[in-house]
């Protein structure tokens, strides 16, 4: 693991795995996560479209941003807005809150994505292009099953909501920044 492109394809992974986690891990128990905060169905099931709403209107943005102000600088504020609205939304009282959390969780999760495959374009040789790609569509498919799967096992196992908004997005945090200190290219840290 000390090649760097092995580093950088560990934190593109996982930057793909968590924004698609924001998407899927709560599909089992959205309906008990209405519940909770006073969602009728169809705004329950609104938060998704509000969700890929925000993940796919800046997705521009997100490589401009990286060129301009540097890949850190790009991956750590979508990891922030990611972050910072899971919070928010995991707190909300209002469903105009949850939903406006959710966009905004949604445009972080699109920086990941979007960030994800830069950070390989900038690393990988263009033999090895195509390996490092399937690996980040691989960890995307795993997450969209293994989420809602996940999902479902939390709330079965220990009756709670499990939530793509709680610890464990924040918890990620500090490890993906860390891992950023070593693993990005000479162009990155622009």
């Amino acid at each position: 693991m000390n090649n760097p492109r092995n580093g950088t394809t560990v934190l593109s992974c996982t930057l793909v795995f968590l924004a698609q986690l924001g998407s899927t891990l709560c599909l089992p128990v959205l309906p008990q996560i209405g519940n909770d905060i006073g969602l009728t169905e169809a705004i329950a099931s609104l938060s998704l479209v509000v969700f890929f709403a925000g993940c796919a209107a800046p997705l521009l943005v997100w490589g401009v941003l990286a060129d301009r102000c540097g890949r850190r600088v790009a991956v750590v504020t979508a990891l922030l807005l990611f972050s910072m609205a899971a919070g928010v939304a995991a707190n909300a009282a209002t469903p105009s809150v949850f939903l406006a959390a959710r966009a905004i969780q949604g445009v972080g999760a699109g920086g990941m994505a979007v960030l994800g495959r830069i950070l390989i374009a900038d690393t990988a040789s263009a033999a090895d292009l195509a390996k490092r790609m399937s690996l980040l569509s691989f960890t995307f498919v795993l997450a969209l099953g293994g989420g809602q799967f996940l999902g479902g096992v939390i709330q079965d196992f220990f009756f709670v909501a499990p939530s793509f908004y709680d610890d464990r997005s924040l918890g990620n945090c500090p490890f993906l920044i860390h891992s950023m200190h070593s693993h990005f290219s000479p162009r990155a840290i622009v």
